[in-house]
């Protein structure tokens, strides 16, 4: 898989039907993005930690259609086109060093939903050969997630608010799906960083499935099919 077909996989969110964002890193910082020539670049400060330096950006420079990337120097939004200076090089090679392994996502940031991503697998990035690197040699998609809230009533206190919940979870590495389903007094509970663990009291029942791994479709249906394997589980 390349990045662009990583990208195409899903442009839209299956909860709510918002257009996904696509970060690189961390899916809950937004970022400077920009396309150039079939290229995904994304922009990172170099900022000096002395007064009265000049500060420089570097771009992530992704190929879209095979693995491979580059880093690009930026001064005042224009690139440096000839030799970039020695202590830019060092300063990227710190920063990336201290980000570690990278991964590309696509996620759901409506404030009214915020309860979609999906993820690569890691990486980490050649500074010699200019590659993407790999476990298992090629850009996969590692990880998909849904949540899902529905408001119902309590009996006997229709005031008290409460809500229907799902949570998936897919595993595509392994093959697997794990599901929490229940209810829970806050929808916020649908978004991914909330966690997939069994919550139980007076107001919260959120019980933990494992299970084979079930496809995202569109809300109706998926909804339908939880249904379904929950009766029967």
């Amino acid at each position: 898989m390349n990045l662009k077909e990583f990208m195409d996989y899903r442009s839209n969110c299956p909860a709510c039907n918002e257009p996904l964002i696509t970060s690189f890193h961390s899916h809950q910082k937004r970022q400077s993005f920009r396309y150039e020539d079939d290229r995904l670049v994304v922009i990172f400060p170099l900022n000096s930690i002395k007064k009265h330096h000049l500060d420089y950006d570097v771009g992530y420079s992704f190929s879209l259609t095979n693995n491979t990337w580059c880093a690009e120097f930026y001064k005042n939004n224009v690139r440096f086109e000839k030799d970039t200076p020695e202590f830019l090089r060092a300063r990227f090679k710190e920063l990336d060093k201290n980000l570690g392994f990278h991964r590309f996502y696509k996620s759901c940031t409506d404030l009214n939903c915020r309860s979609y991503n999906y993820s690569s697998n890691d990486f980490v990035l050649n500074l010699k050969t200019g590659d993407i690197i790999t476990r298992n040699n090629e850009l996969i998609i590692a990880s998909e997630y849904i949540g899902m809230v529905e408001r119902v009533d309590m009996p006997g206190n229709a005031d008290l608010k409460t809500y229907k919940v799902y949570k998936l979870l897919n595993d595509y590495a392994l093959s697997r799906s794990k599901l929490l389903y229940g209810h829970y007094p806050m929808s916020e509970v649908s978004m991914p960083e909330w966690g997939m663990t069994a919550v139980r009291g007076p107001y919260s029942n959120l019980e933990y499935l494992d299970t084979a791994l079930i496809k995202i479709s569109n809300k109706e249906d998926l909804t339908e099919r939880l249904n379904k394997l929950i009766i029967f589980s």
